[in-house]
């Protein structure tokens, strides 16, 4: 998604990296405004998880909040979550303890040290079901206002697969040892389709398959 504006082109990460780099699209859907709404809302889903990975960086922090506030999540609970990596001043910390989220609870969570990026996206999700549903956003992005509908969306329709680690709404540029001015991974109406990168700018992983990865990583990395 491009999540400056109110586009709806996307891919999806796959996790399966044995197959060929770009798989064909996924079935279509129509992604126009109305119907995101009444494709996701036509089925039951688990309660919706912002997780907003930041440090000392406030004011790209407010601007990541406002974007969220201002994002359309129909009459969902939508929990919100900061976690900090050991922040150096207070600044930041106060701006997401004072932020007013009427979408649901608002948890602060500080590291007592400095963790890193890696580690703080390794422990930044830990789904409690199969069917829980999250999104992992670092503090220097803005998100469109269709964002949540559209991840509502692709977890209804392809969050069963067992081959897919999550939804990106990361733009068609990321192509490996490519610049990314001017790329474009599939030239496709921006339709959803697979592919073997996951797109890390506002990931939302499959929880099957992210809890079986962290697992995976507790073993590759001590």
């Amino acid at each position: 998604l491009d999540t400056t504006n109110n586009s709806l082109s996307s891919s999806l990460a796959l996790l399966d990296t044995t197959k060929n780099s770009l798989s064909p699209s996924l079935p279509l859907l129509d992604t126009t405004n109305n119907s995101l709404l009444s494709l996701s809302s036509s089925k039951q889903h688990a309660d919706f998880t912002i997780i907003v990975l930041t440090m000392n960086r406030l004011s790209s922090l407010k601007r990541l909040v406002e974007s969220l506030k201002q994002s359309d999540y129909r009459n969902d609970t939508v929990d919100l979550i900061f976690k900090f990596d050991q922040p150096s001043g207070v600044a930041s910390v106060d701006c997401a303890k004072g932020v007013q989220w009427p979408f649901g609870s608002v948890q602060v969570q500080i590291a007592n040290t400095n963790m890193g990026l890696r580690q703080s996206w390794l422990e930044a999700w830990k789904p409690q079901t199969l069917d829980d549903r999250a999104i992992i956003l670092e503090d220097d992005i803005t998100v469109s206002p269709l964002w949540y509908q559209w991840i509502q969306t692709m977890y209804d329709h392809y969050g069963h697969r067992h081959d897919l680690a999550g939804f990106s709404l990361q733009r068609q540029q990321l192509v490996p040892l490519k610049e990314r001015i001017g790329v474009k991974i599939h030239h496709n109406d921006n339709e959803p389709f697979l592919y073997n990168l996951v797109g890390s700018i506002g990931f939302a992983p499959n929880a099957q398959v992210w809890r079986d990865f962290i697992e995976w990583t507790k073993c590759s990395l001590c």
